[in-house]
């Protein structure tokens, strides 16, 4: 969603296609001007096949006193609709066991705000409610500090590595925003937990038989 401000969507599609290849299709996996009503209708409305994960691009906005995602109105008046970390929290919670991976591409997207926040920042309300992994940014994220984190880490994922190792070399290829990103996943996993399994490579062509003398 660009309600907050223009977002690099282009350069985030560019990078999931070349991560993904066929497993990420546009015509279905994206949701453009995204509105919570639209992100609700968008999810299966019954337990169906884990989504590896929900990629979220928009800024991140103030709500009271902490933050929270601008996302478009329904309404089209213009203005943004600040969604918070509750409302977010129980919109996915129902979704929980099926999304695998959220990605935050938002600033402020893991910043609990003011001192006392029962809430806490989006990021963690989203783990709380059952998400297995959760990827937020604690401070301002850059258009390319996001670009680079999306492009390295989905690429790392994709060939088979494992989360911590992706999620270390993305922050790693980062330069100012390295400190920003933040990843909630859980202990029992381990460090050798892999969200997507590496993409198929094509089998080689078999040679041509050799011309007969």
């Amino acid at each position: 969603s660009a309600a907050g401000g223009g977002v690099p969507a282009p350069e985030h599609l560019a990078a999931l296609r070349a991560a993904l290849g066929d497993r990420f299709a546009p015509e279905r996996d994206v949701l453009a001007h995204a509105t919570v009503d639209a992100l609700r209708d968008a999810l299966p409305a019954q337990r169906g096949p884990p989504i590896d994960a929900l990629h979220l691009l928009c800024h991140g906005a103030t709500a009271g006193g902490t933050f929270g995602l601008a996302l478009n109105d329904p309404d089209h008046s213009g203005a943004p609709e600040i969604v918070g970390a509750d409302d977010l929290g129980r919109l996915l919670a129902r979704h929980a066991h099926e999304i695998r991976m959220v990605v935050l591409a938002a600033c402020d997207s893991s910043n609990m705000g003011a001192l006392g926040n029962h809430v806490g920042s989006v990021a963690q309300r989203l783990h709380r409610a059952g998400v297995q992994v959760v990827v937020g940014s604690r401070f301002p994220l850059s258009n390319t500090g996001s670009v680079v984190f999306t492009q390295t880490f989905y690429a790392r994922l994709a060939g088979g590595a494992p989360l911590a190792d992706a999620f270390v070399a993305a922050r790693d290829a980062l330069r100012a925003d390295w400190a920003s990103i933040q990843l909630y996943g859980r202990a029992a996993d381990g460090d050798e937990a892999r969200l997507l399994a590496p993409r198929p490579v094509a089998p080689s062509p078999a040679p041509s038989p050799a011309p007969s003398p």
